[in-house]
């Protein structure tokens, strides 16, 4: 069930479904040719509209998925649902996990990927405010030989954190699994709950429905005050990074709904 909901998460992100739209439509369209010049039935004078319109709408979810305005307007709901952390009382730190990827020839701060480097530097900079707290890095090895906590671990070290305030949470392969596992350490103490902003939201249902105390300590937020006055034009040309932010918005409210189908939160 986990490795089928990956996969299908991940057929229905942007820019793999325009792909299959578009190589759906490609493939109709040159059957159906080859077929509307043997016969001319049936076939080439329906498919040819389907061809069309499967290839419209690849290129459409692509354009659509890759604009700037578009792709805030989806993250902009998640990012603002919950404040920066304020200073407030923590028992402890919750760094959540994200990606990562480790090899012997590089430095160990180009383990973290993605999300990861922004969600520890704010982990540790929570724990810093607060004497004596753990940080808990979260995260299970799914690709890779070590496990993303280990990999927040080296890193956190390797940055002058000490190691005897830091405990491991391995066995989470998602956000309420992380949760299930985070329990027995938390408690019912209020804890910093770190993870990417777009995030949040989820994450800081699913604790709750562990009957956990989070505070929320989001990180990363995608979608920042624009510089200037006035239309910047250049948010209007499509982008790779409005395609990233498109995907991780696209990818989230794809997570809720499971999670609410499957009485997560």
């Amino acid at each position: 069930m986990f490795i089928l909901k990956k996969l299908m998460g991940s057929l229905l992100k942007p820019l793999p479904l325009s792909l299959l739209l578009l190589g759906l439509g490609v493939v109709l369209y040159w059957a159906v040719t080859r077929h509307f010049k043997k016969q001319a039935g049936i076939l080439g004078r329906r498919g040819l509209p389907v061809a069309r319109a499967l290839i419209i709408a690849g290129f459409t979810v692509l354009l659509v998925s890759s604009n700037g305005p578009f792709s805030r307007w989806l993250v902009a709901p998640l990012e603002e649902l919950h404040p920066m952390y304020k200073g407030q009382p923590v028992s402890a730190v919750l760094v959540l996990g994200s990606y990562h990827h480790s090899a012997p020839d590089i430095p160990v701060t180009s383990y973290l990927e993605h999300d990861s480097l922004y969600r520890l530097a704010e982990g540790i900079r929570i724990a810093l405010l607060h004497e004596s707290i753990p940080l808990i890095v979260s995260g299970y090895a799914f690709r890779d030989s070590m496990s993303q906590a280990e990999a927040y671990r080296q890193v956190a070290v390797a940055l002058g954190f000490p190691a005897e305030r830091i405990k491991l949470v391995e066995s989470g392969r998602d956000t309420f699994e992380e949760m299930q596992a985070v329990a027995s350490i938390v408690g019912q103490q209020p804890f910093a709950l770190v993870t990417s902003a777009y995030h949040m939201p989820r994450s800081m249902a699913a604790a709750r429905q562990q009957a956990l105390q989070p505070v929320a300590a989001p990180t990363w937020h995608k979608v920042k005050p624009v510089r200037g006055e006035g239309i910047n034009f250049w948010l209007l040309m499509p982008s790779v990074s409005a395609l990233k932010m498109t995907t991780r918005a696209v990818h989230e409210y794809l997570g809720m709904a499971w999670y609410k189908l499957s009485g997560r939160i």
